[in-house]
């Protein structure tokens, strides 16, 4: 008799893997499911401070990129990641999961529609849940981990995207603070 358990991947793994699916899609259909095998239907996305809908951040994440079979794969790096499970008897399930990568994706110039690539910097923090409105198909493995909640500052074709705070302390005035004898 075997064993049919199928270990899922740490909250981690699941989160990396599925932005490479993202990055790397080949064609529409295929970006799509990705990017619905990730996101929950009733996802709260946060990006650079501002509310966004599920679909205004399904289009912003797919940029202009090239699909093309042909198309170079995104190089994808993760520069750092920190993970919180939601329940340590059972740590794949549920979590929050933050993310620090950097991506070379192939896209196409806004004017010539001339290949080219953008860089991408983002420091991306997902809330992974067990999502209980999807429907299982009758049968194959189904993973109902979706993200909840996200929240990312991203910044597009920057050389330096880090603002160091001692850069930032000329513009900081402090009130006058007055000593009273």
């Amino acid at each position: 008799m075997s064993d049919s358990t199928i270990n899922p991947p740490s909250i981690t793994q699941w989160a990396e893997e599925h932005l490479r699916a993202i990055f790397n899609a080949v064609s529409e259909d295929v970006y799509d499911n990705a990017f619905d095998a990730f996101i929950s239907k009733h996802v709260h996305v946060t990006v650079n401070g501002r509310y966004l809908s599920r679909e205004h951040y399904k289009r912003l994440l797919r940029f202009e990129k090239i699909f093309d079979l042909a198309a170079a794969p995104a190089e994808l790096s993760f520069e750092g990641v920190v993970e919180a499970p939601a329940d340590e008897d059972h740590p794949t399930n549920a979590g929050t999961v933050g993310l620090l990568y950097k991506a070379v994706v192939a896209s196409k110039d806004t004017t010539s529609r001339a290949p080219t690539s953008d860089t991408v910097h983002s420091s991306l923090n997902v809330v992974i849940i067990l999502d209980n409105l999807l429907v299982p198909p009758p049968i194959g493995y189904f993973d109902p981990r979706r993200v909840s909640h996200l929240s990312e500052v991203v910044v597009v074709d920057q050389e330096n995207p880090v603002i160091m705070p001692s850069l930032l302390s000329s513009s900081i005035t402090t009130p006058a603070v007055s000593a009273h004898a």
